[in-house]
């Protein structure tokens, strides 16, 4: 798993039509409707990394976040370009 993530990292840095890497600040979609702050989130990802892999490899989910001490929620939209799942041994019936 290391190894593949290495390997697609490198593929994009090699590949990235983004040469001159600005600083982007995140997007804190608080307030903002779910389509417009992905949308934002993801032409600003885009802004830094533009690759093959990125078209094809990547994704985004939305994390929501509470404080318990002061109620200040957080909602922002990650990328990611792999997803770890665990296998049930329990359930594979042998086939």
């Amino acid at each position: 798993q290391e190894f593949c993530s290495f390997l697609m990292d490198s593929i994009h840095e090699d590949l990235n039509r983004v040469k001159d890497k600005t600083f982007v600040e995140d997007v804190e979609g608080w307030g903002m409707d779910d389509h417009t702050a992905a949308l934002e989130s993801w032409r600003k990802h885009l802004l830094r990394h533009d690759s093959v892999i990125v078209d094809s490899c990547q994704g985004m989910h939305r994390s929501h976040l509470t404080c318990l001490t002061c109620r200040k929620e957080s909602v922002k939209f990650d990328v990611y370009s792999n997803l770890s799942l665990s296998l049930d041994a329990s359930s594979h019936d042998g086939k």
